[in-house]
């Protein structure tokens, strides 16, 4: 595995212990502990500490599904995020205990509707499944279009 890879992972490891919803509620009771007993200084290391922690875990970048090219139909990444997800997922697997799982969702019939309603139609209903799909999952989730259709769903990493 290469160094960039390692790195990345180490990195997304990071950021996920950090931003655990068990932990971000007690990130101002630190602060505030630490200046009771620590004084201005806290304040001072605090306001580089953070920032700098935050560059560095990759707070506010956007996820690489969400810079991959999009579809034009529905907006939704193409079919490299997915196969992106996956393989990061994947390789991480044996050393993290996580794995994941992935589907192809079809509109039966999709030809027959649009061979029936017309292609503005067609494409009225991939956009709005789309826009479905895309809320039912979580941040590290990943939807994407397969094809004129199809759906593409990638589960992040859950415990085995």
């Amino acid at each position: 595995m290469s160094r960039s890879s390692e790195a990345a992972l180490a990195s997304a490891a990071l950021r996920r212990w950090i931003f655990r919803r068990e932990i971000v509620p007690f990130v101002p009771a630190l602060l505030l502990g630490g200046v009771w007993f620590g004084g201005e200084m806290v304040l001072v290391i605090s306001a580089v500490l953070f920032p700098a922690l935050f560059a560095l875990v990759g707070v506010g970048r956007t996820g690489s599904a969400r810079a991959m090219p999009r579809d034009g139909v529905t907006g939704l990444p193409m079919r490299g995020a997915m196969i992106e997800a996956l393989e990061g997922v994947l390789e991480a697997s044996p050393r993290s205990g996580k794995t994941t799982i992935a589907f192809a969702i079809g509109i039966d019939d999709f030809a027959e509707i649009e061979a029936r309603h017309g292609l503005h139609t067609a494409e009225e209903v991939q956009r709005r499944v789309g826009e479905r799909l895309a809320t039912l999952l979580r941040r590290e989730d990943v939807i994407v279009r397969l094809e004129t259709g199809v759906f593409g769903a990638a589960f992040g990493p859950v415990l085995r």
